[in-house]
């Protein structure tokens, strides 16, 4: 068996377990390395956020209500329908109307809905 494929130490691992090298950011002699991808993955985000607020902005406000109070918030269903005295299919009906909406903005802009 070769040095590669040998478990270090007894430990039972072999060269797939461990882990690679991590790159520091920096090139051989030279400075940091510019990261464009990670700046494009930012700007993508802050472009997806400001279209989601825009989608936000268009829905009436008791779907607004109730999809704010489920993902910004994280109650459930049951506990939105007891905190606004309101029936949990009416909650549901609601939920499902405000996504439906959502999306009919994206799919009309020719754009994706952000996952």
């Amino acid at each position: 068996m070769d040095t590669l494929h040998r478990p270090p130490s007894g430990r039972g691992s072999t060269a797939f377990d461990r882990q690679p090298p991590q790159n520091t950011g920096q090139s051989r002699g030279s400075g940091p390395t510019s990261q464009p991808s990670e700046a494009f993955a930012e700007t993508w985000r802050k472009s997806q956020r400001a279209q989601v607020r825009e989608a936000l902005r268009a829905l009436p406000p008791e779907q607004l209500k109730v999809l704010e109070l489920t993902y910004f918030s994280g109650y459930t269903h049951t506990e939105i329908a007891k905190l606004l005295d309101l029936p949990l299919g009416t909650v549901k009906g609601r939920m499902r109307l405000g996504l439906k909406k959502i999306r009919e903005y994206f799919d009309s802009r020719g754009m994706a809905v952000p996952g």
